[in-house]
């Protein structure tokens, strides 16, 4: 996994430390405890490729699970050799990185669509798009927009810049009544306070960029930003597997929760080794059981949600690529996060990676 790097943060292998903690404290899978290497690529491709082998070849792990490494696009052929799977995390969500790939979060290229839909539920009549390089496809947007006979407004905007006034402007001159941004999180943060204060009245939304902090901000409190989360919202322990996640956390990683580096990723890196759980107790995984052993557990999940975390989840042997097309909306209004839609895992008919 990547804790340093423009796009890593050392509360990953806090987390997974955490996850190994709790789940040994809980009896451990099929009544083993669980042993995790954590290697850290930095997000350098070269340095991830070296790390992956010494993994697979010398520590002869059972899987990769919940990585969060940015370029893990890079392992696949590797991966299809070792037949060796790659559980959840941000590196099993990106298309086409094939069937030992299983992702257990919303699918990297889903958020375009979703947008889109969600634009009509919530009664928007125009959506403005903001992008920064390397988070969208502006053609594939128009594209998407004018299926769905949605008016769209695009703009490139930089991941950070000093004013945003420009932009801002521009938005609330071409009439859109939604905008959702395509960057960084601390960029849609400063779009949406500034867009605010220039008397931009519309609702924002955030294609899972979104802080659990905004709540508290008080440049946000006249916001509303509508967030697509990958996994189960942040504001939600309904269900016993969501609740342990705060406790393990609050447990074995005091502060984890409140810091400043806190963001749903570490959501989708504990959905990640949840699903590696999952698998592990279907296949009646033990310490003499090899990697095929693991992914035939996981293809014996059907309608997997591992307990509320993530919407409903099914590998096929037949996918030349797997995907999860589910999802969950949260709402920030008056300084509070809020589930307009009930909490509900919702789902893409077909997703955009592959099949749902």
């Amino acid at each position: 996994m990547a804790a340093r790097g423009p796009l890593g943060d050392p509360l990953f292998i806090t987390a997974a430390n955490a996850w190994v903690k709790w789940t040994n404290t809980h009896g451990g899978i099929n009544g083993h405890p669980v042993q995790l290497t954590l290697l850290d690529d930095a997000g350098d491709a070269t340095t991830s490729l070296s790390e992956l082998k010494q993994l697979v070849q010398q520590d002869h792990v059972m899987a990769i699970i919940g990585s969060n490494s940015p370029v893990a696009t890079a392992w696949g052929t590797y991966i299809a050799q070792k037949k060796v799977p790659v559980i959840g995390g941000t590196s099993a969500f990106f298309p086409g990185e094939g069937n030992y790939f299983f992702p257990a979060a919303l699918g990297a290229v889903e958020a375009a669509p979703i947008g889109v839909q969600l634009a009509s539920r919530v009664g928007a009549k125009k959506l403005a798009w903001l992008y920064s390089p390397g988070f969208g496809d502006p053609s594939a947007m128009t594209k998407l927009a004018d299926a769905a006979h949605l008016p769209l407004y695009q703009a490139e905007v930089a991941v950070t810049a000093p004013d945003y006034t420009a932009p801002c402007l521009a938005v609330k001159a071409s009439g859109a009544d939604l905008v959702a941004v395509a960057s960084s999180g601390t960029a849609l943060e400063a779009i949406a306070k500034t867009c605010v204060q220039n008397g931009y009245t519309g609702a924002f939304l955030a294609p899972g960029n979104a802080d659990p902090s905004w709540s508290s901000d008080p440049g946000l409190s006249k916001a509303r930003i509508y967030s697509i989360d990958y996994t189960w919202p942040f504001q939600d322990q309904t269900t016993p597997a969501q609740a342990s996640y705060f406790q393990a956390l609050n447990k074995y990683a005091p502060g984890a929760l409140s810091s400043p580096g806190y963001n749903e990723y570490v959501q989708i890196l504990w959905a990640g080794m949840q699903m590696f759980a999952a698998a592990a107790k279907a296949a009646n995984i033990g310490p003499g059981s090899t990697p095929a052993d693991l992914v035939n557990g996981l293809y014996s999940l059907h309608d997997e949600t591992l307990g509320g975390l993530i919407g409903p989840v099914t590998y096929n042997r037949s996918d030349v690529s797997h995907a999860d097309g589910c999802y969950f909306i949260s709402k920030l209004s008056s300084g509070q996060w809020t589930d307009p839609f009930g909490g509900q895992a919702q789902c893409l008919a077909t997703s955009a990676s592959g099949t749902s």
